[in-house]
């Protein structure tokens, strides 16, 4: 299993929030915040160093300004990454056997199921999809890792595209999709 979920605080913030030990989410971002400080640094600390031994310093802040696109882009990427997308059903159980329909008929593979909430992984392991039932609803979310179990900021635009395939195929088994939002949860 790669990673577990706090449902009742993830349906409050609307977002995928993991049951981590302290020590876990402090690594966690620590590493993140690493990621998105260290190429910008590295890049500024040579522009200086340049511009101090009077060299050139256009290719240096070409690199600057794509150290803090990259970083940029992995801040949206971590915010995105966890956001639920909220979907109406018909109830509980019939939520449920669309589900597992969608998954048989995919050839994707149930990993896990606890408290109402299915661990999914389709094709590629690399991915992952949560699906939580609350009532009538189904709050999905597909994440993307990198290495290991580390959820991966930097690969937003398949994940986007994963999420926006799920979503298609959800709806035509018969879910509507929901404004997040207004999710009242």
């Amino acid at each position: 299993m790669r990673f577990k979920i706090d449902k009742e605080k993830s349906l409050q913030k609307s977002k995928l929030i993991l049951k981590q030990g302290f020590l876990d989410r402090y690594f966690d971002w620590i590493s993140f915040l690493g990621l998105i400080t260290i190429f910008p640094a590295l890049a500024i600390f040579s522009t200086m160093t340049s511009s101090v031994n009077k060299e050139n310093i256009l290719g240096h802040l070409i690199g600057i300004i794509l150290s803090l696109t990259f970083s940029i882009v992995a801040i949206i990427g971590r915010n995105d990454s966890r956001k639920l997308v909220r979907l109406k059903g018909e109830n509980l159980i019939d939520n449920k056997r669309r589900i597992e329909e969608l998954i048989d008929s995919e050839k994707w593979t149930l990993f896990e199921r606890e408290d109402n909430i299915d661990y999914i992984i389709p094709r590629d392991v690399r991915n992952q999809i949560s699906v939580i039932y609350k009532g009538d609803f189904i709050f999905v979310n597909v994440v993307t890792f990198g290495r290991g179990d580390i959820i991966s900021p930097l690969r937003i635009f398949k994940t986007n595209g994963l999420k926006d395939e799920l979503i298609k195929k959800l709806n035509n088994v018969r879910f509507t999709t929901l404004n997040i939002s207004n999710s009242g949860f």
